[in-house]
């Protein structure tokens, strides 16, 4: 195996040091060194910058320099290899003035033999490597942080820009929201929580004329960006579909078989779509995996559920002969409460969702409330229920009431 040459170069105006050193270095059987000599500052720089040695033995007195100046000059023309400054002077402060000038070790020349001159050649060779990869991986950890720094940059400047594009998707999405029309002895309220800035929950108002009125009410599976497009989809079947057939079983069946297989298998929607004809007092109404409405009737102290067993909307194709819708009739003083599932799924601290029974309890007690009074309170409630101000779901509730006559 052939010994890897370590090239040392000996900075000192004395020619009985080079020859010691020299002797030194050749009694070192495990290592083979190669030793040349510079004798003054000029041969030093040159043999310096030509950057063929692996270690510098440098004399603190070289003439008129110093070899402290040596050490910096070298440094600052970008000599990596270890400097070890070596003197006749034992005193402490010389071994500090050493290492601030950059040496990375100090020899006392009386002192030096070839067990301490290998060793401090070996040390400081070492040394310096490790300070080179030291210095490396430091250069590493810098590109890391730097890059870090890029990316971090970089998803600042996403999230800007989608939370500006989601604030322009919320003010989109409430501007969608309608207006409440005027019918004749009916008022209707509506009260819209997206959990985040829009959301698969949505409500319409279609004023079919003076005296008859559509409602529908939905909800997306999930919430965001993704409810919110199948949301405006569904929306937009009911605007289009709703007004033209004035019918709550035709619209249904048309509605739900125009989004059959529109729909991804992963998220579904509900509805509850209801007409009221000020004109008869029915309320015509169908469900499509929807929670069931309410009414209620103050006149007989009742809650009475508004259900049917219509499947979730868009899932499967339905015929007109398989769907029906019901009817009841309103009687003054009457309140229908409609709602999606995020006001009874809230859930308590404890885990207790709030429920339907909760719900209907609560509209009973406070069925002496006006309308918009019950929606609100109720909207309170639930939220007392579950200590919270965040909401796990989209909440929209739609309420109607029949003014006494």
């Amino acid at each position: 195996m052939v010994k890897k040459v370590i090239k040392v170069l000996l900075i000192d105006d004395d020619e009985l040091q080079y020859a010691v050193i020299g002797k030194f270095l050749e009694k070192i059987s495990n290592t083979q060194y190669q030793l040349d000599w510079a004798r003054d500052y000029e041969e030093a720089m040159t043999a310096i910058e030509s950057d063929q040695y692996d270690a510098y033995l440098v004399d603190y007195h070289l003439g008129a320099c110093q070899g402290t100046a040596i050490i910096r000059d070298a440094i600052k023309k970008g000599c990596t290899a270890p400097m070890i400054l070596q003197t006749s002077d034992t005193n402490r402060s010389v071994d500090l003035e050493a290492m601030e000038a950059g040496a990375v070790d100090y020899l006392v020349k009386p002192q030096i033999n070839g067990v301490l001159l290998e060793r401090s050649i070996r040390y400081a060779m070492e040394r310096k490597e490790t300070e080179r990869q030291l210095e490396k991986q430091n250069q590493i950890i810098i590109e890391h942080v730097k890059e870090a720094e890029r990316t971090n940059h970089y998803l600042i400047q996403l999230t800007q820009r989608i939370t500006q594009e989601l604030e322009q998707a919320r003010k989109t999405q409430l501007a969608l929201l309608p207006s409440i029309p005027a019918i004749p002895g009916c008022h209707i309220v509506a009260k819209y929580e997206p959990m985040e800035q829009i959301g698969g929950d949505f409500y319409d108002i279609f004023e079919f004329n003076s005296h008859a009125v559509g409602i529908v009410v939905a909800d997306v599976t999930g919430h965001g960006i993704p409810a919110a497009l199948i949301s405006f989809m569904v929306s937009s079947l009911f605007k289009t579909t709703a007004p033209k057939l004035r019918d709550v079983q035709t619209t249904i069946v048309q509605i739900n078989n125009a989004l059959e297989g529109k729909i991804p298998e992963d998220k579904f929607a509900t509805t509850f779509y209801c007409i009221y004809d000020a004109h008869t007092r029915m309320l015509t109404y169908s469900t499509m995996g929807h929670p069931p409405g309410y009414l209620v009737r103050c006149q007989t102290q009742e809650i009475l559920q508004l259900k049917s067993n219509g499947i979730l909307l868009g899932i499967l194709p339905i015929q007109q002969d398989q769907y029906g819708s019901h009817a009841i009739q309103l009687l003054p003083g009457d309140k229908v409460f409609l709602y999606t599932d995020g006001l009874i799924e809230m859930p308590s601290q404890d885990g207790k969702i709030f429920g339907k029974k909760r719900l209907e309890a609560f509209l009973f007690d406070h069925r002496h409330l006006a309308i918009d009074d019950l929606i609100e309170a109720a909207y309170l409630h639930v939220l007392k229920h579950a200590n919270a101000v965040d909401y796990i779901d989209d909440i929209t509730i739609v309420g109607l009431e029949l003014t006494h006559p």
